[in-house]
């Protein structure tokens, strides 16, 4: 590796680390507006944790690829409560594709008891969601071309004034 080389990986590191540092800071200044105006009735904190290595991808950080939020609810939550605040996270595709591309693997939502979690994987998610809405375009491809033929074959072409506009 030439010195050049070494500058550039060095300078794109630390470009990184600041990207995923930001997304940390707006995820977490957005999570506190939302619980201080009364839209979330919880507040969420991110931090960058270990990650789950079973879950690494070709863009995975070899530390700390895991993207963790920590829910505090003044009461311990349920499973399914934290399923339901992590289902909500994943449902933000522009999120969940930004967090992929800076590295980070694993999804994890933890209540105040840290002892208990769940976690995801993103690229998982990333494929299934892509899966889904490639089927969604086809099913409204089908239903245009089925709506267009019977339009079509139906002819209901309006006659204006009597001359033929259409």
């Amino acid at each position: 590796m030439n010195l050049q080389n070494f500058f550039n990986a060095i300078r794109e590191w630390f470009h990184d680390r600041k990207e995923r540092s930001q997304v940390i800071f707006d995820f977490n200044r957005c999570a506190r507006e939302a619980f201080v105006s009364g839209i979330a009735p919880t507040l969420l904190h991110a931090k960058i944790s270990k990650g789950d290595p079973r879950y690494k991808h070709q863009f995975s950080k070899w530390a700390g690829s895991g993207f963790r939020i920590e829910i505090f609810a003044g009461r311990d939550l349920s499973k399914d409560e934290i399923k339901l605040i992590g289902e909500v996270i994943l449902t933000d595709s522009i999120l969940v594709r930004r967090l992929i591309v800076l590295g980070w693997d694993t999804l994890e939502v933890h209540g105040q008891n840290a002892a208990f979690g769940l976690k995801w994987q993103l690229k998982d998610l990333y494929a299934t969601s892509t899966i889904l809405f490639l089927k969604s375009i086809q099913k409204c491809q089908i239903l245009l071309t089925s709506l267009t033929n019977n339009w079509q074959t139906q002819q209901h072409i309006p006659q204006i004034g009597g001359c033929g506009l259409q």
